[in-house]
């Protein structure tokens, strides 16, 4: 497993194809993004699906990380 590298690498495996990378990612920010999705809706019922959708257009965006300007995963 990749979890002691930073993220802009775990970005890289992924481009490369490397799924347990993008698990890594999930693993290291899903309690960030959990938080900020309750914190906006209030609705702790619909937390999960949003954060799916949110890891899953992460996960389509990935392709044009770097391109995008990005240098951060959160």
């Amino acid at each position: 497993m990749h979890t002691s590298e930073p993220d802009d690498i775990l970005v890289q495996h992924c481009q490369n194809g490397d799924n347990k990378a993008f698990e890594c990612l999930i693993y290291r920010h899903q309690q960030l993004v959990f938080r900020l999705i309750a914190r906006i809706i209030g609705q702790h019922a619909e937390v999960e699906d949003i954060a799916q959708e949110v890891f899953w257009r992460a996960y389509k965006g990935l392709k044009n990380f770097f391109n995008s300007g990005k240098t951060s995963f959160s």
